[in-house]
């Protein structure tokens, strides 16, 4: 008779319980017979009796079991290969429950539209160090993405769920950033062609898509004429900020088709593009297409315009009417040899033509036959941020921010930033007489870099710039550090700094920058200041407010007269750049500087 079977109640498989004399059998064979152990011990052979009878008969139950062993074995591999399908369906179904009910599921509509923004935003062009609080001054950021790739935001947005995509396209907003790079040429007609079908297509969707809503447009293009060029032109009237990198040609003739259509224009961007394997050079090929003749009233009317850029593109003014009297920022970075066009000239023009202008960025270079004596001098009663930029030049005695400062007086100016790249001579006595011709206790932001100036002419600077917040100078000296030290204070810095040999000069009143709290040391020289007594002068001003007891700083008036009104609370220094090539290697120095960091101090070594 077969065996019963039995089933496992939890696993279900099938178990033929065999009988006590079956399993007893099994485990008979499991030890081997002592007559068999001693012929494995011995070369002699079984006799012929009935011993070898036997020996066959255990021979084939020994068989028998281990194939009914072996099946055993089979029925429960198999019973382990179902179950452990049976749990991966099952985890997989876990693993679809728990996505179903995933709380990004269940996200509203307005939260998810504020992550689609968040993966479309712009990047911002507004340099790091440039605070402003007024929005009108800011400049746009920029998404350079490839707006006709559909692998990128917003495209792939809506490749999610029927919802999302629901989401994506009833937001104009998410499709209101367009990017444009025109830069390849095909070898082939047949093959250009297809790809700007293609191109054209795909931006079709993407401005449909954006409906009426503003449009930032950065456009990057070595071609003068493309469908897609036109494509962007015909949507002006939504343009809210511009950054235009086209090719001369196109600039020429972008009257044509943009003229008095920029009712929303807010923030423009322009430079020239030019094909690196061009045989002619830039400037050869600007002369070529811009004659004497030609200009470019494009953006003449641009009752919106406030923010202005330009970019190799030089005698800007004279070359295109633009609305001046309205513009509150104005940046110009001439490169290469634009400037040779341009001078100083065009930035007196524009200073002269936008009078409402508040922050100014100017690449100065000098001209030499600009006639002082029947120049009007130029006072600006809106600039109040100033940036200059000398061109690079070998020879340091041509005055090239110099000849601009003379000219010009700023009564509001608070942020004023100068790099003179080649270290022009006698620039920091120019630099002086404009700071004091211009009112110096508005001056909130003084950065001077790559300008050299005597220990005599910094501490006169230092004396005149009393409400100066962040500070930036180049060739520092150790007098010039004893200079800045906040002498009411009792540091140990302080102490080493008394003591030394150096002759006290007037600064000892620690009256001097009463209000810094920022303070950069540029250039090589810098190098060179003694690290104690640069620790010193921080300690000072780090404990300055304890060091004053509360009192306050009396503030005289410029004619050194009678006593101003407002009253000056000192404040404490915070942060502090340097070369990352200053070492601070003495032991006790390092301490001391953990000590000024952990107490708050920001040490920023670039």
């Amino acid at each position: 008779m077969p065996d019963p079977i039995a089933t496992c109640p939890q696993c279900g498989f099938h178990l033929y319980t065999a009988s006590a004399d079956t399993e007893s059998a099994h485990t008979n064979h499991e030890l081997l017979p002592a007559s068999i152990e001693y012929f494995l011990r011995n070369n002699e052979s079984p006799p012929e009796s009935g011993d070898l009878l036997d020996i066959q008969t255990l021979l084939h139950q020994a068989e028998n079991a281990s194939a009914d062993l072996e099946s055993q074995i089979s029925q429960m591999k198999e019973s382990i290969r179902r179950l452990t399908f049976q749990r991966e369906r099952i985890t997989a179904n876990i693993q679809a429950y728990r996505t179903v009910l995933h709380p990004i599921r269940r996200l509203p509509a307005d939260i998810i539209l504020e992550i689609f923004d968040w993966c479309v935003s712009v990047q911002s062009i507004e340099p790091d160090s440039v605070v402003l609080d007024n929005p009108e001054l800011k400049l746009p950021g920029l998404r350079v993405v490839q707006s006709l790739h559909s692998v990128h935001p917003p495209w792939n947005l809506g490749q999610v769920s029927r919802n999302w995509r629901n989401i994506a396209l009833s937001s104009p907003k998410l499709w209101s950033s367009v990017s444009i790079f025109l830069r390849t040429t095909h070898p082939s007609a047949s093959i250009q062609r297809r790809v700007e079908l293609s191109q054209v297509s795909l931006l079709s969707i993407y401005l449909t898509r954006s409906h009426d809503y503003p449009l930032s447009v950065y456009i990057n293009s070595l071609h003068a004429e493309h469908p897609l060029l036109s494509m962007i032109y015909a949507q002006s009237h939504r343009w809210r900020n511009a950054v235009l990198y086209l090719p001369v040609e196109t600039l020429r003739n972008l009257s044509f088709s943009i003229k008095g259509a920029l009712p929303m224009l807010r923030t423009l961007l322009l430079s020239v593009t030019r094909d690196p394997g061009a045989c002619n050079t830039a400037q050869e090929n600007w002369e070529n297409v811009i004659t004497g003749d030609v200009v470019i009233d494009a953006f003449q009317y641009a009752p919106s315009l406030k923010c202005l850029a330009i970019s190799q593109i030089p005698s800007f003014p004279t070359l295109f009417t633009m609305p001046w009297d309205q513009l509150l920022r104005f940046e110009c970075n001439l490169k290469s040899q634009a400037h040779q066009l341009s001078e100083n000239s065009m930035n007196l023009h524009i200073l002269r033509s936008a009078h409402k202008l508040q922050m100014a960025m100017f690449r100065c270079c000098h001209k030499p036959i600009l006639d002082f004596d029947n120049l009007q001098p130029i006072r600006h009663t809106h600039l109040h941020t100033l940036n200059l930029f000398s061109v690079m030049d070998s020879n340091p005695a041509i005055p090239h921010i110099g000849q601009l400062l003379d000219i010009v007086t700023l009564p509001t100016l608070c942020h004023l930033s100068i790099h003179t790249q080649r270290r022009e001579l006698d620039a920091c006595d120019t630099v002086l007489r404009f700071i004091e011709r211009s009112d110096p206790k508005n001056l909130r932001v003084l950065l001077l870099n790559d300008m050299p100036m005597s220990v005599e002419a910094t501490q006169n600077l230092l004396k005149i710039i009393p409400s100066v917040e962040h500070l930036g100078l180049s060739g520092v000296t150790d007098e010039v550090i004893r200079t800045m030290c906040w002498s009411g204070s009792n540091t140990t810095g302080v102490r080493d700094l008394t003591t030394s040999d150096t002759p006290a000069s007037a600064s000892d009143s620690g009256v001097i920058l009463p209000k810094l709290r920022r303070l950069a040391f540029y250039g090589s020289e810098s190098l060179s200041v003694n690290q104690r007594k640069l620790l010193g002068m921080i300690e000072s001003r780090r404990s300055i407010t304890a060091a004053v007891s509360g009192s306050l700083i009396v503030d005289m008036g410029q004619d050194g007269g009678g006593l101003q009104d407002s009253l000056t609370t000192p404040a404490m220094l915070e942060r502090v750049e340097v070369s990352r090539k200053y070492n601070f290697s003495d032991s006790d120095t390092v301490l001391r500087l953990d000590r000024l960091v952990d107490e708050g101090l920001t040490l920023d070594q670039r």
